[in-house]
């Protein structure tokens, strides 16, 4: 299991048009990436930054994400003008459970 987690801090006055533009990736991912077990969209207020927490079934999975026309937009368009940086950080499942 691959987990990735996105941080992305807001540009002044655009927290509102981010947390909309991120909101957005979530029925697509949903709807597009079956291997995609988890993914939510966080916000840290003492921080004040998003933070996106997904799940993968394996390597191939998060690269077929990672190549999904809508991410890539996200990442390059009007979207990457709504955050001053990103940092993504990913990490495999060495031991652990999850609970429904």
């Amino acid at each position: 299991m691959i987990s990735v987690l996105g941080y992305f801090v807001p540009k002044d006055g655009k927290k509102d048009y981010l947390q909309e533009q991120l909101h957005a990736l979530v029925p697509l991912v949903k709807e597009n990436e079956p291997d995609c077990v988890m993914f939510e969209v966080l916000y840290d207020d003492d921080l004040e930054q998003f933070v996106i927490h997904s799940m993968f079934k394996d390597r191939t999975a998060l690269n077929f994400h990672l190549k999904q026309p809508y991410l890539v937009a996200a990442q390059t368009g009007v979207l990457s003008e709504a955050f001053e940086n990103m940092d993504l950080r990913i990490h495999e499942r060495i031991d652990g459970f999850t609970r429904k």
